[in-house]
């Protein structure tokens, strides 16, 4: 995040449109990257995950986001209202990184990232009446900390490292390049953006940052991993650094060139997908659909997350101790499988509000992408966990290739 809003500054781009949907991007990629810190850690130290570690990681992410955004909402703008008259710009700084850090310490202490913690706070503060002035006198401070972070990056290479495993180092570039792009071009073209937009979002993204230090830590010190594995993940995350610029100037080229080359059954598909009308707004029945959706899918999940520990906890022990394995496991299994599946089938097929869909799809303003989307999402849901059921019963590998195939067929 810091890389990519210090090349918007540099080449003048943060008031376009496409930034905000960049960083939009950054803050979920780091929210999983907190639950993937867990699941991460599960995985280390045994073959299974462990469920109700990580639906309580999740159910307290959640709690925390909801939580200090409802009071801060509500208290923090009051409380600048009332003691603004008080506020020179040295109070203000004062003030103002006062909360950034005492926000950075509450996230630290429920277990989350300085990072989560900080965004939050900025969040918060842009919402107040002096959040333009907040950003203006916290400007040098800013660019003092982006200078430390670029520093202390280039100190943590080893040199001898480059030499030694540059074969690796020049693969996982090249993989997060053109891996970044592509898949980030794609889900921007499914969520109903223009190819231009998408590409120019995607072309952003082609880097790592911060949290591959942190996973790449993690695995070292649980022995899951080598040692070498760190210096890499950092020499990765500089060279991608480096070209970041170069690669976010070639967007508008790649765009032009795409234009001119791609077959027509394509570009008609990618345009038909996209809408790229953007001046004609989604019809207002949209929004209630995608609300009764996302209702529909919290109230799944939540079903699910309640029976999975409970069959665990209650209905395992049961057949572990009158059955053999590995019978007692495959029975476990299927039965679960089986008890689950109307859930599960409802969850990821299930069409809200009938009416609704067919008088939206039949519009001919309605951007059918962002639907598009909501039900792929509603598999995909599903299938996490399908596959949350297969890897605690075998193991993470195995689960994965269970929950593809479970998924193919």
């Amino acid at each position: 995040t810091t890389i990519i809003i210090k090349a918007f500054d540099d080449f003048g781009l943060k008031s376009q449109q496409f930034t905000t949907q960049v960083f939009g991007i950054l803050i979920v990629e780091d929210l999983f990257a907190i639950v993937m810190l867990v699941l991460l850690n599960s995985l280390a130290s045994s073959a299974h995950i462990e469920t109700n570690v990580l639906f309580e990681t999740i159910f307290n992410l959640v709690a925390f986001l909801v939580i200090w955004f409802v009071i801060g909402l509500y208290f923090i703008p009051i409380f600048l209202r009332k003691v603004r008259r008080f506020l020179n710009d040295e109070t203000l700084l004062i003030v103002a990184l006062a909360l950034c850090f005492g926000m950075v310490v509450m996230a630290d202490v429920a277990g989350f990232s300085a990072a989560l913690g900080a965004f939050v706070m900025g969040s918060i503060l842009a919402e107040t009446v002096e959040g333009e002035r907040i950003e203006r006198i916290t400007r040098p401070v800013k660019n003092l900390f982006g200078a430390i972070f670029f520093v202390s990056v280039g100190m943590m290479i080893k040199v001898e490292m480059l030499g030694m495993y540059w074969w690796p180092i020049l693969v996982i570039t090249l993989l997060v390049i053109v891996g970044q792009i592509f898949f980030a071009t794609s889900g921007i073209l499914i969520s109903g953006q223009p190819l231009n937009m998408a590409l120019k979002s995607a072309f952003s993204l082609g880097q790592i940052g911060e949290f591959a230090f942190i996973i790449a830590t993690l695995g070292v010190s649980l022995n899951a991993t080598d040692e070498f594995l760190y210096p890499i993940a950092v020499a990765v995350s500089v060279i991608t650094t480096f070209t970041t610029p170069f690669i976010m100037r070639s967007a508008d080229s790649a765009y032009g060139f795409l234009d001119k080359h791609l077959p027509l059954k394509v570009r008609y598909f990618i345009d038909n997908l996209s809408n790229t009308k953007m001046n004609n707004p989604q019809p207002s029945g949209w929004k209630k659909l995608l609300k009764e959706h996302l209702v529909d899918i919290v109230l799944h999940v939540i079903i699910l997350a309640g029976v999975l520990p409970l069959y665990y906890n209650y209905a395992s022990p049961l057949f572990d101790k009158y059955l053999p394995e590995p019978y007692n496991l495959l029975v476990e299994v299927v039965l679960l499988l089986v008890v689950l599946s109307p859930i599960l089938f409802s969850l990821a097929f299930r069409h809200v509000n009938k009416p609704l869909t067919a008088e939206l799809l039949a519009s001919p303003d309605f951007k059918r992408a962002p639907l598009f989307a909501v039900w792929i999402f509603r598999i995909a849901v599903s299938l996490i966990f399908v596959g949350i059921i297969f890897i605690h019963y075998t193991s993470w590998w195995l689960g994965i290739i269970l929950t593809a195939i479970f998924g193919l067929v």
